[in-house]
């Protein structure tokens, strides 16, 4: 079952969203322990206005479990989305200026897709794939007409997906070091 998060589910997403942090490699990573970080992310989870906050969160449940996750916010939003992460840092000892993201990611005009993970444990069973296909309905509310998304070009499957669902590449940017295709739906 498809759902919008709830501030309940933090301490089940917090490690999935953590998982897309250790793939992208990122910098915070190295300087603070990972349980510390975890637990700034469950609390920056329960805002309304994080990056990650769980109305920026489409959750698949299965098994009465979070199975897996898709964050998505408009693009437009980007320059403030990560303010409410330093200010709880800030509480819990990091440095205001301990981003765990520095590099600009949307495409202007765009309901930007940040983020989707599923679960070790859920893996294989088109949970991605139904939470990419409910993404629209959660942008057209937000009133954007166009989705955006940025794919690792060393992932192919994730390409071949996102390509099967109607995406195109329109451009590539680096971040974390990696180079990604942005890649732009009409909804």
């Amino acid at each position: 079952m498809i759902r919008d998060a709830k501030k309940e589910d933090a301490d089940q997403l917090a490690p999935l969203i953590m998982l897309i942090w250790q793939d992208m490699e990122l910098a915070i990573l190295q300087k603070y322990p990972l349980s510390l970080l975890r637990e700034i992310l469950v609390q920056a989870i329960q805002t309304e206005d994080y990056r990650f906050g769980y109305r920026n969160l489409l959750v698949y449940e299965a098994k009465k479990k979070v199975a897996g996750l898709l964050c998505g916010y408009r693009g437009v939003q980007e320059p403030t989305i990560d303010q409410a992460w330093t200010k709880i840092g800030v509480r819990y000892g990091l440095q205001a200026e301990d981003k765990v993201f520095v590099d600009a990611e949307t495409f202007p005009g765009e309901w930007y897709i940040d983020s989707i993970v599923t679960h070790p444990d859920f893996r294989g069973q088109q949970i991605g794939t139904r939470l990419l296909q409910a993404a629209p309905q959660k942008a057209a509310l937000a009133g954007e007409t166009v989705m955006g998304l940025n794919c690792d070009q060393a992932n192919l499957h994730a390409k071949r997906l996102y390509t099967r669902l109607g995406f195109v590449t329109m451009g590539q940017m680096i971040l974390s070091g990696h180079i990604y295709d942005h890649m732009q739906r009409k909804i």
